[in-house]
């Protein structure tokens, strides 16, 4: 966060010296067209008060106009490190979904597989579908809150879209614990869902990386 602040005060600073070095160079330009260049060579006498004035009207001219281009140029940028920050959290949090689906399915896969999942729950199915529901409630909010921000039509589409798979799966699951549904079925239940979770959740990061680097 520190290093984007930094890159935005350099941004600041280059654009606000290119905007001074403009208008010097047309406040020169103007104040030599004022006096007659040849008159001076000759006489060397030069009437500094009037050309101070000039300097002043002129400044007091470009002043407002320079001080509200770089307003909105650093106002512009502040709000992408803000959507950049947030943005940072949801990509942390997507990252923890293929984790925590691979977790439930390999945790599954050690169950036997005739048996019901009523009948081999234990802590360590109820770890893993938890963490995985409480990873998806995160996400959900983190992504709304990023979507809000980013104001960006297409991001809000794949975020619903990866939302409502993910709760697809929490549902399923929340299902399937009362069934009568062999552990052997849920697993391969699970590595259909795993295929097309892994291509959105692809899909999701690469959207949310254009809202980081933007």
């Amino acid at each position: 966060m520190r290093v984007r602040k930094e890159n935005v005060l350099l941004v600041v600073f280059w654009k606000s010296l290119a905007v001074s070095i403009i208008a010097g160079i047309i406040v020169i330009s103007i104040t030599y067209l004022l006096f007659d260049y040849n008159k001076q060579m000759s006489t060397m006498t030069v009437n500094i008060s009037y050309i101070k004035d000039i300097y002043s009207i002129i400044f007091a001219i470009f002043a407002p106009f320079i001080a509200i281009y770089l307003f909105s140029d650093w106002k512009e940028q502040h709000n992408k490190q803000i959507i950049a920050d947030e943005a940072k959290k949801l990509l942390i949090s997507i990252d923890k979904d293929i984790y925590f689906l691979a977790n439930l399915k390999a945790t599954l896969e050690m169950k036997d597989q005739k048996k019901t999942l009523f009948q081999e729950y234990d802590d360590s199915v109820s770890n893993s579908v938890r963490n995985f529901m409480q990873n998806h409630n995160l996400n959900d909010e983190q992504g709304y809150l990023v979507s809000e921000l980013a104001n960006i039509l297409e991001f809000e589409k794949i975020r619903k879209e990866y939302s409502e798979v993910t709760l697809l799966i929490q549902n399923t699951m929340n299902m399937l614990i009362k069934s009568n549904v062999p552990i052997e079925q849920i697993v391969e239940l699970l590595e259909t869902f795993r295929k097309k979770f892994a291509i959105l959740n692809k899909i999701y990061k690469q959207n949310i990386k254009k809202l980081i680097f933007a």
